[in-house]
């Protein structure tokens, strides 16, 4: 995991003591993950708390495929249990707009 020019351009993001060139996802991973990119994870203000820790384990069940499809692409070598100490849960929403905006997706304007 050098410093070196990753191979896809993408947003840099800092995690785990480093910043990574996260790109978008390749064509194939973008077809297989649409539903999960598509899918909102807005918890609400005022749920209890056990509900935030559901809703957000969930979240990170979905989008933790997602992120270490993008994240080798450019870390081949990243294995799914190095991302499970990289990835905080401060970071995914950071990590998820960098996929989402490489792969061609742009947020919702209101009413849309």
């Amino acid at each position: 995991m050098d410093e070196t020019r990753s191979q896809y351009d993408g947003t840099p993001v800092y995690m785990a003591g480093k910043t990574w060139t996260i790109p978008g996802l390749s064509v194939r991973q973008f077809k297989k993950y649409f539903p999960v990119l598509a899918k909102s994870a807005d918890i609400p203000k005022d749920a209890p708390i056990e509900d935030v820790s559901r809703m957000l384990n969930e979240a990170l069940d979905e989008r933790l495929p997602v992120i270490l499809a993008a994240i080798q692409r450019n870390y081949p070598e990243v294995t799914e249990e190095q991302l499970l100490d990289m990835v905080d849960a401060n970071n995914v929403p950071a990590i998820m707009k960098a996929i989402s905006l490489g792969s061609g997706l742009r947020p919702a304007k209101p009413g849309e």
